[in-house]
């Protein structure tokens, strides 16, 4: 399986590779400025990085987006998440309080196949000062929160794409190697003649 991991230059990308390598996924880092949309033609999904600012001021998300939500598998992480969030119709808002590096509960909400075998309640790692709402939105549906009702996951209600606000790959995130293997194993339903994990 091949996956193109979108760089928006932020330090966790390279832990986010791993993990996925770890899945015997075969990894393209390809930087926010250096996108080219036909070459991300052959890839399985695709990856939208955390990175810093706001998604509208990355060279690629949006055009990523709009090319490939209906033809692709996404994932998106944190800025990844707000950029499918805001695409899809989310408002993004600024938060009271930056949390960067700290660990807060999740309340998982969904039955959905991302968080199989994930405890109701699991300590993530948050590295945002903007968050998202998706009560502006028809096409997502809400995944997971925080007690403070602070979106932490979403997915597309009829289409293959995911955003996490929270890092899966930070040492603060209960289970986060076993979310991501769940998303690839979404990949590998999704088309099984293909892929075999």
């Amino acid at each position: 399986m091949k996956a193109v991991v979108i760089d928006y230059y932020d330090s966790f990308v390279y832990n986010i590779v791993h993990y996925l390598e770890g899945m015997e996924v075969d990894v393209t880092i390809v930087k926010d400025r250096d996108v080219v949309l036909s070459d991300l033609d052959s890839f399985d999904f695709i990856v939208l990085s955390p990175g810093p600012g706001l998604p509208d001021e990355t060279f690629s998300m949006n055009s990523i987006l709009s090319h490939y939500a209906a033809h692709k598998p996404i994932i998106g992480i944190c800025l990844g998440m707000q950029g499918i969030a805001a695409h899809f119709g989310g408002k993004l808002y600024n938060l009271n309080h930056a949390a960067h590096g700290v660990s807060i509960e999740m309340d998982i909400l969904s039955n959905d196949s991302i968080y199989k075998g994930i405890p109701k309640k699991t300590m993530v790692g948050i590295y945002n000062s903007w968050a998202c709402s998706t009560e502006t939105s028809d096409s997502l549906q809400l995944l997971s929160e925080s007690s403070e009702k602070i979106v932490l996951s979403i997915k597309h209600k009829k289409l293959p794409i995911y955003g996490l606000q929270f890092h899966p790959e930070s040492i603060l995130t209960d289970n986060g190697k076993q979310i991501l293997n769940n998303f690839v194993e979404i990949v590998v339903f999704l088309n099984p003649l293909k892929h075999k994990l």
